[in-house]
């Protein structure tokens, strides 16, 4: 009919970044989904502005998930978390208590887009969060003020194809997991600068990727641990990117990976979050499996979809879980005897 109405903005009759859904109703009306400013829009059949609903809107309450998926802890042992559908960072004290957030859906420096990965810089007490479909990393205080960020798409060097894994190093060297372009992308030391990308895409374990979901340091020697979900294997390199082992391969037996994605790191074990699985498989570094942690469920020490992990300086291993939409912090024995128990979860409604 020729019929052109909206545009970017909050105002009514506008749509913040990412409009989502459109339905027309008996009478003609036009109902459209206004995902970034939290409410549904109605328009008669010609493009005037009717209603909203809710109204006033209603953004996500504080302290709560969505879908989340990474997580860190700074020195302090506060909890970062990245609420992936609802486009921001919240931040908690170590018994669950929110504390602050920051982050809307969109772009810019303080615009989110289905972030997954998010890691604490101890050297100058920084966070870097992978914005993975802004194709970007970004940089911010400990009070969520915006410091740099680095990225576009594209496969050149400072440029990313969905990043979805990253982790610092103790000498500051930021490892990005750049998951579509099939490598590892690497920061200067507390910067947003480009240096290096090591790994190519092919199948086979030795140095090749598919879908690489993550990147660990390893603290004892700062070599670099990997996780292909495509593959179904961990690899390990030097610092310099070059190829040492990998173990693992793809199934549904307990000793194989049927989504691997995030590592941690504990002495001489590998912990890897399976997230379809809904355990945490727990490998020696020399490639032997040890074993499954978790299963479907929710009570404590079960999973449902278990993804981004991390030590918090007390030792204690905390795991988001998508599904559950919950943090649980489990306190983990390894060595003589091998395991993990349950201690507590935090969640909110989302």
């Amino acid at each position: 009919t020729g019929v052109r109405f909206g545009g970017f903005g909050a105002a009514n009759g506008k749509f913040g970044d990412g409009p989502r859904e459109i339905t027309v109703d008996g009478a003609g009306n036009v109902w459209g989904g206004d995902l970034a400013n939290f409410r549904v829009q109605v328009f008669s059949p010609s493009g005037a502005f009717l209603f909203a609903e809710p109204n006033p809107p209603q953004p996500p309450p504080t302290g709560g998930f969505n879908g989340a998926m990474g997580v860190t802890l700074d020195a302090q042992g506060d909890v970062w978390a990245l609420d992936r559908y609802n486009q921001r960072v919240e931040k908690f004290d170590p018994n669950g208590n929110f504390l602050m957030q920051f982050g809307k859906r969109g772009g810019g420096p303080d615009g989110m887009n289905y972030d997954r990965a998010i890691a604490y810089d101890p050297n100058d007490q920084t966070i870097y969060v992978a914005d993975t479909d802004n194709q970007s990393v970004k940089k911010y205080d400990l009070s969520g003020n915006f410091i740099c960020d680095l990225g576009v798409f594209g496969t050149g060097l400072g440029q990313f194809n969905e990043p979805q894994g990253i982790d610092v190093g103790s000498d500051g060297t930021v490892y990005v997991a750049d998951s579509l372009n099939q490598r590892v992308q690497v920061l200067a030391p507390n910067s947003c600068t480009a240096v290096r990308t090591f790994g190519t895409k092919g199948t086979n374990p030795d140095g090749d990727f598919e879908f690489i979901r993550s990147v660990e340091v390893d603290p004892t020697d700062g070599s670099l641990w990997t996780a292909d979900q495509t593959l179904g294997v961990v690899e390990h390199f030097t610092s310099a990117g070059q190829w040492l082992s990998s173990f693992g391969s793809s199934g549904s037996a307990t000793d194989q990976f049927n989504q691997p994605s995030d590592i941690v790191l504990d002495g001489n074990y590998v912990l890897v979050s399976d997230t379809a699985t809904n355990d945490i498989k727990i490998w020696t570094k020399q490639g032997q499996f040890v074993e499954a942690y978790g299963g479907f469920g929710t009570a404590l020490g079960d999973f449902a979809g278990p993804y981004g992990m991390a030590f918090a300086p007390d030792g204690n291993l905390y795991v988001m879980e998508q599904q559950n939409d919950r943090i649980q912090i489990l306190s983990v024995s390894l060595g003589g005897g091998v395991g993990a128990a349950a201690k507590l979860a935090f969640t909110q409604e989302p």
